[in-house]
């Protein structure tokens, strides 16, 4: 039991490093609730950052320099607060994302 935690632990805080949601997510832990939670937060985040990179190319001067460095910027802060709730062992939803990973990949 205590192995199955500390390795779910593993893979939810490894699900925030660029695609390895993934793994955890649909291949090695569909099972384990805390790694699959973690992934699905991780995969908003990651999506999230494609639309923010997306969006920065396509309006020039504006995207360059206000919507990538300052969504990058919170991005990061989300990650950072992902990982630190993966690494605690809290599930707790990333603010003002969170809910929607939640709500979106429910019946995933």
């Amino acid at each position: 039991m205590e192995n199955t935690k500390s390795k779910g632990k593993l893979w939810a805080i490894l699900s925030y490093i660029f695609i390895l949601w993934i793994i955890p997510w649909w291949i090695i832990e569909p099972r384990n609730d805390f790694a699959v939670y973690h992934a699905k937060q991780a995969c908003l985040l990651f999506l999230l950052g494609i639309i923010v990179e997306v969006a920065g190319t396509i309006i020039p001067i504006i995207g360059w320099y206000l919507i990538v460095p300052i969504g990058g910027l919170l991005i990061f802060i989300l990650w950072i607060i992902g990982v630190f709730n993966a690494a605690t062992n809290n599930k707790k939803p990333l603010p003002v994302i969170g809910k929607y990973a939640e709500e979106w990949f429910e019946n995933f």
